[in-house]
């Protein structure tokens, strides 16, 4: 069975939150936000584990559409 794909707006402090829980329970998460140093700091307080992008329309819509 494959993981359960999330997608996060946002990652402050409650996509962050989001984003650990998420991935306890196994999920592939994806994180967008508008700022670069935002994902860094979140890619480095849980690990590279997780996929994160800037906010660009056509990414984010297939990410939600797809889970790709």
């Amino acid at each position: 069975m494959q993981p359960t794909e999330v997608v996060i707006i946002g990652g402050g402090t409650v996509g962050e939150f989001a984003t650990r829980s998420a991935l306890g329970l196994g999920a592939s998460v994806k994180v967008f936000d508008n700022s670069v140093a935002r994902l860094r700091r979140l890619q480095n307080a849980v690990g590279n584990r997780v996929f994160t992008s800037v906010i660009q329309p056509k990414v984010l819509a297939i990410a939600i559409v797809t889970g790709k």
